[in-house]
């Protein structure tokens, strides 16, 4: 994909990726010009030499990869190009790709400023750029993201499709808001408006998975946060992600990590302990 000023590239599953000026050349590993990355934050990287000078600004987001269904759905790479004042949404990768769509006047109006805060906050690096920038770009692939979804070819799967269908939406909304319910099926299919037969077969498709097993995903990452926080009793976590009791949290839980909670919140302490 050819890169131009003003282009905004996101990489929605951090796939490793090669950034040149002439792809015949032998890239440089992000390691070999960082070897190690301090903290906080991440330095400014000088690379090359002898051509135009290209400056980029770059910025991540982190998310629980282990409950992913937004991210395993989007394309590998997507790209927001201003050309002549027209804003165009490419996607690469994609499994089921898309023609590349025009996003209307007022959004790109909307990212084309929040990119010019970006750059100048990053220029500035001042006490509370570090703040700024991060709202910034959430609110960027914020935007990125729903226009993606508003714009979905007919027949894609995936969450952001089933945000869109109005059943597969209220159920995921219920089970989100709800986690701590002893849900049924019909129970979610009630509350959503809609037949058993329907909720499932529906849920299903777009997501890949039945709603159950979309619920047991749900609260066991809800679980990892409340562990992480450190100071919820292992009853109190079993009762706030819907388990009767503190045996059947510790057995659906090493079901699906592999390990019981005591030890797993153990391991995030320790790692957590390291890396300060």
């Amino acid at each position: 994909m050819r890169m131009e000023s003003g282009d905004v590239v996101v990489v929605p599953q951090g796939d490793e990726h090669v950034m040149a000026s002439d792809l015949a050349r032998k890239p440089v590993p992000m390691r070999v010009l960082i070897p190690e990355i301090p903290r906080p934050g991440m330095p400014p990287v000088r690379g090359g030499g002898g051509g135009e000078v290209a400056r980029f600004v770059c910025g991540y987001l982190h998310c629980d990869q282990k409950f992913n269904p937004l991210f395993s759905t989007l394309p590998r790479l997507m790209c927001i190009r201003n050309r002549e004042g027209d804003v165009v949404l490419e996607s690469a990768g994609a499994a089921n790709r898309s023609p590349d769509r025009l996003v209307p006047f007022h959004a790109g109006m909307w990212l084309n400023t929040t990119l010019y805060y970006l750059i100048k906050e990053a220029q500035a690096q001042g006490s509370s750029s570090q703040m700024i920038l991060g709202r910034l770009t959430e609110l960027m692939f914020v935007e990125v993201l729903r226009r993606y979804m508003e714009e979905l070819a007919p027949g894609q799967k995936g969450w952001l499709a089933a945000l869109k269908d109005p059943c597969v939406s209220r159920a995921i909304k219920l089970l989100h808001a709800q986690p701590e319910r002893a849900w049924t099926v019909e129970d979610l299919a009630r509350d959503a408006g809609v037949s058993r037969s329907a909720l499932a077969g529906r849920f299903t498709d777009l997501i890949g998975e039945s709603p159950m097993r979309y619920l047991t995903n749900w609260r066991i990452h809800l679980a990892k946060q409340l562990l992480c926080e450190g100071h919820y009793s292992m009853a109190n976590v079993a009762e706030r992600v819907g388990y009767e009791s503190e045996y059947a949290f510790n057995r659906a839980f090493k079901r699906e990590v592999g390990k019981p909670p005591a030890a797993w919140r153990r391991k995030g302490a320790a790692l957590q302990a390291a890396r300060s």
